[in-house]
């Protein structure tokens, strides 16, 4: 079965941060890995995709909007991210959002959950939704409209793992969609994710492991400093707390020492695309 990585890209700020994401994978995976990119992906950031080396795989699509009026340029992305695993060219696909920094290897085991789940996200779940107020409400709601989660976890949308063809990928679609058309105010933020929720709660799947998809607390990533010793992952920057953290800073200045994916040569471009790199 062929497995790999999977990231998607659509809008302008996304692709610096890809780009980060990208550099600190191959340090340390070497398998597959793809980029599927949206129609508003820019025209130069394609063709430095096509002729980077840093992936295997390349696809453009045009992926469906859910057709409601005023819907803003997040929740758009939030709302496709399911369709990228049935689109995504791997039979078994480790799809993570561009805000992940990449700080030890990949274990080939991984794969072999997400085979066992069909679908799964993996997330820091110590402390999740169970002492979030807002979560709460939200699942309460989703109790009292008839979609109950079973279990209060919180699932990250972006970093999930699926495989090719399972039946879990078009029902979190359903439930999405039906979760959208709730209309209510609660589910317009991460509407993907209480879908996931509930798919994987309503088939008794936990969130997986912490490690893959380890979420920064503190502006600075000073919360996680200590934690990059413990095998971490990867770790995901919430609400552009990449701007504030020196770990992925670091990072940053390496790739454009290392001139990746042409970020000096196209400073300008990369620049118009609000980047870190351009500075």
């Amino acid at each position: 079965m062929k497995k790999g990585i999977c990231f998607f890209t659509d809008y302008h700020s996304p692709i610096p941060i890809l780009v980060i994401a990208l550099y600190s994978l191959r340090k340390y995976y070497s398998g597959n890995v793809c980029v599927i990119c949206g129609s508003n992906t820019p025209p130069f950031f394609k063709n430095v995709l096509q002729a980077s080396s840093s992936i295997t795989d390349f696809i453009t699509t045009d992926l469906k909007y859910p057709p409601k009026k005023g819907i803003v340029r997040l929740q758009r992305c939030f709302n496709i991210k399911p369709q990228i695993h049935k689109v995504s060219p791997y039979d078994i696909t480790l799809m993570y959002d561009c805000d992940h920094l990449f700080v030890n290897k990949i274990e080939d085991n991984v794969f072999d959950i997400i085979e066992k789940s069909g679908l799964i996200s993996f997330h820091r779940s110590k402390h999740g939704n169970s002492s979030d107020s807002k979560a709460i409400l939200r699942t309460r709601k989703l109790n009292a409209l008839g979609m109950p989660i079973k279990f209060l976890s919180q699932v990250n949308g972006g970093c999930v793992g699926s495989v090719k063809g399972s039946p879990l990928i078009d029902e979190w679609i359903a439930n999405l969609d039906k979760m959208i058309n709730l209309g209510h105010h609660v589910f317009t933020r991460l509407p993907d994710e209480y879908s996931l929720s509930y798919t994987m709660s309503t088939h008794g799947i936990k969130v997986g492991d912490e490690r893959y998809s380890y979420c920064t607390v503190e502006d600075d990533a000073s919360d996680v400093t200590e934690e990059l010793t413990k095998k971490m992952i990867a770790v995901h920057f919430p609400r552009q707390r990449y701007f504030h953290s020196n770990i992925y800073l670091n990072v940053c200045k390496e790739a454009k020492a290392a001139n990746f994916m042409m970020v000096r040569s196209n400073k300008k471009r990369y620049s118009a695309c609000n980047s870190i790199l351009s500075s």
